[in-house]
């Protein structure tokens, strides 16, 4: 067993000294320090429409790092209104932008200011208008649909929902941003969502506004500083089940049916022993964790900080249906994710060549803590 007193020091010592030969890299001469960030997908459908748009807007706050006349940042399938960008000054004075660029193979894009942005000032970037199509991939702002039998009609009926998946390089895809792992940031998110629907990020609700033709706009909480490959949300018409600070969101039916149980009782559990090990207290007021239909979530889970997505198959678990094997799968994949909010969020590799590690971390607590919390598994005899 590897001693708890080493074990952040150790990911974190290997993770600072790492260097990359990669190609493809962002300059090094900028650094961001918050997004503010708006997304509006249009939820408002029920049938499975081959293109379903989403709308955004995001401010940067940015401390320059060397004199630079360039402000580059990656982005892929997005299309930014050239005519929504500014630049200001930490007074709000507007500066110049001479022109902008995109360079699709290396997924970067560059506004370019007539006059130096100084070294070790701050500035500001507003991009008020970039929008694309909630992908059918999985990956970046992604949508997908599941089957809920109406009680009233006796059908099936086909809901909507959309979700992300960012890693390794999926935020470019659904915002602006230095989507690098070791580039980490604050970010503070607003979603706007159709009445009839709810979000979820990974900070914890901080307000919500009316804006008027059924339309909500719900802000959370600024997120601690974290790479942009663990930013997380979701909007849809799930419900939740919680318990202090844990909740599950899922189908009304999996709640109704008591699906969520065994994962929650398993989660508080399961972060207990984390933080006792550690010694490390978690850093987000609350837990979420999210229910994607399988057939549209290209991964098991996805450890993002706060907000931990899954295939439903590997949360949501039935006592009529369900065997030994299939609760100890749920039991392995929270404590492998839940490993993840230390190993990976709070401590993070530079690079992705070197997520092995991170990954290496969360599989030893996969079958450590799985062992703690649930012994009557066995999970560490298993083969």
């Amino acid at each position: 067993m590897i001693p708890r007193s080493i074990l952040l020091v150790l990911v974190s010592v290997v993770a600072l000294n790492m260097v990359s030969s990669e190609v493809y890299r962002l300059p090094n001469n900028i650094k961001p320090i918050r997004y503010y960030l708006t997304f509006e997908p249009q939820l408002n459908l029920t049938k499975p429409y081959k293109y379903i748009p989403y709308y955004g807007s995001v401010t940067m706050e940015l401390k320059i790092l060397e004199n630079t006349r360039n402000i580059t940042f990656n982005k892929k399938r997005l299309e930014i209104d050239e005519s929504s960008i500014k630049v200001l000054n930490k007074a709000g004075k507007e500066l110049k932008v001479i022109a902008t660029s995109s360079n699709a193979v290396e997924e970067m894009y560059t506004v370019q200011m007539k006059r130096e942005l100084i070294k070790n000032k701050t500035y500001t970037l507003e991009i008020n208008n970039f929008h694309n199509n909630l992908s059918h991939d999985g990956l970046g702002f992604f949508r997908a649909y599941y089957r809920l039998h109406n009680e009233e009609t006796g059908e099936a009926e086909s809901r909507l929902l959309a979700a992300t998946h960012f890693q390794p390089a999926g935020a470019r895809i659904a915002f602006p941003c230095f989507d690098e792992p070791a580039i980490k940031a604050k970010f503070i998110v607003s979603l706007i969502r159709k009445k009839g629907f709810n979000s979820v990020s990974n900070e914890a609700l901080e307000s919500t506004k009316d804006l008027g033709d059924g339309r909500f706009k719900d802000t959370f909480k600024e997120t601690p500083l974290m790479s942009t490959y663990i930013l997380a949300f979701a909007v849809s018409d799930y419900e939740f089940k919680s318990l202090g600070k844990f909740r599950i969101l899922a189908k009304s039916s999996a709640i109704k049916n008591n699906e969520t149980d065994f994962a929650l009782d398993t989660s508080i559990k399961t972060l207990k022993a984390l933080e006792e090990y550690t010694g490390v207290n978690f850093v987000i007021d609350k837990m979420d964790q999210f229910a994607v239909p399988d057939s549209y979530f290209r991964y098991y889970a996805m450890e993002n900080w706060g907000l931990v997505i899954y295939g439903e198959s590997h949360l949501l678990r039935s006592k009529t249906h369900d065997s030994a094997d299939d609760y100890q799968r749920t039991t392995l994949m929270i404590s492998h994710e839940f490993g993840h909010q230390w190993f990976g969020n709070l401590v993070t590799p530079a690079w992705w060549d070197y997520m092995w590690m991170s990954e290496s971390f969360a599989a030893y607590f996969q079958y450590h803590t799985a062992d703690v919390v649930r012994f009557e598994f066995t999970v560490l005899t298993l083969k």
